[in-house]
């Protein structure tokens, strides 16, 4: 069966162009008299957009490493009772009574086991683990500690409901 005309001249100028164009490309002379512009491959950065209450359970977790767990000075309860769940507060009473006569909270089971240090102290970072579990970063007396922080709502407020230390030498 014969082609049509229309086919074998396309197929030929197809094939033709394909030459003529790799034949400029090997001997270069295509790019003659042309400037080479670097492209770049940089994608936008993307960005997240924090739910409302991402923003604040880590809003709550910075003040509250900030002004009560890696604060130097005296423990204001008032602050702990605000921010951590009748369950943490427990905890937090248990962990402290183990320690000492008396009754307080053992606010140092959010801290590293470090004893001392160089009076550094700071949150580096909170990022969401999963759900509302938080890996919160910090400088305690120049060591980097990590814990792993639970939010929940609470009387509507986002509060502490429990914690796991992820340094590997304390008690």
């Amino acid at each position: 069966m014969k082609q049509p005309l229309f086919f074998s001249l396309r197929s030929l100028l197809c094939r033709g162009g394909f030459l003529l164009a790799g034949w400029f490309l090997l001997s270069g002379s295509g790019a003659k008299g042309m400037e080479v512009v670097p492209v770049s491959t940089d994608r936008a950065p993307i960005v997240v957009k924090k739910s409302a209450s991402t923003a604040a359970d880590e809003a709550v977790l910075r003040r509250f490493y900030t002004e009560v767990v890696l604060y130097d000075g005296k423990l204001d309860e008032k602050k702990v009772e605000a921010i951590c769940t009748p369950a943490m507060l427990r905890v937090l009473r248990k962990v402290y009574a183990e320690e000492y006569d008396g009754t307080g909270y053992g606010i140092w089971i959010f801290r590293t086991c470090i004893n001392g240090g160089d009076n550094t102290a700071g949150v580096l970072q909170i990022r969401v683990r999963s759900g509302r579990d938080y890996v919160v970063t910090y400088n305690d007396g120049g060591v980097k500690g990590e814990t792993i922080v639970r939010m929940v709502t609470h009387n509507g407020r986002p509060m502490i409901d429990k914690i796991v230390r992820r340094d590997k030498g304390c008690r």
